[in-house]
Formats: C-alpha cells, structure tokens, sequence
C-alpha cells in the first residue's frame, strides 16, 4: 500500500512530487525504479556508509541490502522510512547536486598555518565517484528551487537576491521501536546560488517544541536563511547572474554517462 499525503492531489508530475513533497508521489517512484536500482542510488549518494570526514565516532546510519526488505520498504524508504542518515550523510547527498552529481570526500580545513601565520599545507577538493550525470543534477537542482518557491514547502527559506536550492524533512523519531506521532525531527538542507552554488548548509531540529507538528520548512528553513544570511555577510557571496552556469569539474576522471562508478 501506498503512504497518505497530508493533501490531497489529483496528479503529481516528478517536479510537484519534490517540490510538494509527497510521500505518496516519492513511493510510486520507489516502485517505479525497483529495488536494485533504488538501493544502489541510496548506497552511491553515501547512505549506509560514513561521509569519511575525519571526525572520530562517526557511523554508517543504515541501509539495509534489498534481500533484507520487506514489502512495504519499496515504498517506504522514498519518503525516509526504513533507513536511518546521519546530518553528514544528508549533507554530503546535497552537495552531490550541488556539485553536478560528484559526491566528494569531506574536507575539515582547508589549510594549515604555523605560528607565523605562513601557510605549512593546502588540503585539495578530492572526487570520491560520480553519482548522476551533469544534466540529471541540473535537473534536479531546477526542482530543488521550486521548493524555495512560493508553492514549495521551504518558502521560509528563501533569501532575498539569491535564488536558494534544497530540500524540507520532517522524520518521525523512533520512540519504544515505534514510529512516534508526537516526536519529530525537523530538517531543512540547501544551497545558493542555486545556479552556481558557493555554500551547502544543513539544518537539523531534534524534536522541535512548536504548536502542531514541527515540519522541516516551518522550523529548519528560517534557520537555514538566517545562517545563509550571516555567511553571506562574512563570506561576501555574490548573487549568481541568471545566466550563470554550473562551475564544471575536471571531467576526464568522471564517468560522463552518469552509470556508477565500481
């Protein structure tokens, strides 16, 4: 059986599935793409395996293999359920768009410095495996900024000048073994400028004490564009021009077809 939305719809194209973000849409396109392929994007984009980032502690999340399904994850793991991430692994899957479907290995700093202030070592960007084709990540970042839109379910997170790319997540947690009604995590994870992107951030609210349920775009979006905001200022992020294109990495090491990488 197929998940509820909390609306009801007519008909949903790819694009409204996203930027509506309908369980039930997400879980016909679970069935639409079968378990293998389902599982082996999820196990490319770097769910079920720790991002690499260097910091002790850090842990897998789950993804369970296909043989270890049961009928309803099909359509169930679409929309977050039977699967468990951690913020790295959401981050690390957002920049995967950002970066024209290149998952990258996460770097902490960017240089090092001695007491003299001069430079003892430049750490640089490393390409861990092509995700999705260019034109796929392209596509899906388009869907990505409609969210940001006014029919989207991050409106609160739009900034102004800056047209914004992401995705809202509102998890029910796990309370007992059970999934629980009243206990949510809330998430919101992004970029800008959606044509050219400078900076991912990603916003997770555990348990959020709002009136009614603490979605992603009603919690974890403000506070995404308020650190947008700030980093813009600090940073000194200029608005991408609209004919701005994708920054292209060196394409001689990716497979251009968008098939995996072994």
């Amino acid at each position: 059986s197929l998940p509820d939305d909390h609306h009801i719809y007519d008909s949903l194209s790819v694009h409204d599935i996203v930027m509506k973000s309908s369980n039930r849409g997400a879980a016909h396109l679970g069935l639409l793409l079968g378990e293998k392929r389902l599982y082996d994007y999820a196990a490319s984009f770097g769910f079920g395996e720790t991002t690499g980032c260097a910091l002790g502690g850090e842990i897998t999340g789950t993804l369970h293999e296909p043989r270890n399904w049961d009928g309803l994850t099909i359509t169930r793991m679409p929309m977050g359920h039977a699967v468990s991430a951690t913020p790295m692994q959401v981050h690390s899957a957002t920049s995967v768009i950002a970066n024209q479907g290149v998952l990258m290995e996460p770097m902490l700093a960017k240089r090092v410095f001695d007491e003299n202030g001069q430079e003892v070592v430049r750490f640089k960007p490393k390409a861990k495996r092509r995700v999705i084709s260019t034109e796929v990540a392209h596509t899906v970042a388009a869907m990505l900024s409609d969210v940001v839109g006014d029919q989207g379910t991050a409106r609160r997170a739009s900034i102004e000048n800056y047209d914004v790319a992401g995705k809202t997540g509102t998890t029910q947690k796990i309370i007992n073994g059970q999934y629980s009604r009243r206990h949510h995590v809330a998430s919101f994870s992004g970029f800008f400028p959606a044509k050219n992107p400078a900076l991912v951030i990603t916003v997770v609210v555990d348990d959020p004490q709002s009136s009614g349920v603490g979605y992603g775009g009603s919690v974890a979006a403000p506070a995404f564009r308020n650190i947008a905001e700030a980093c813009i200022a600090y940073l000194g992020i200029r608005p991408a021009r609209s004919d701005a294109s994708f920054v292209n990495l060196e394409p001689s090491i990716y497979d251009q077809t968008g098939r995996f990488s072994n």
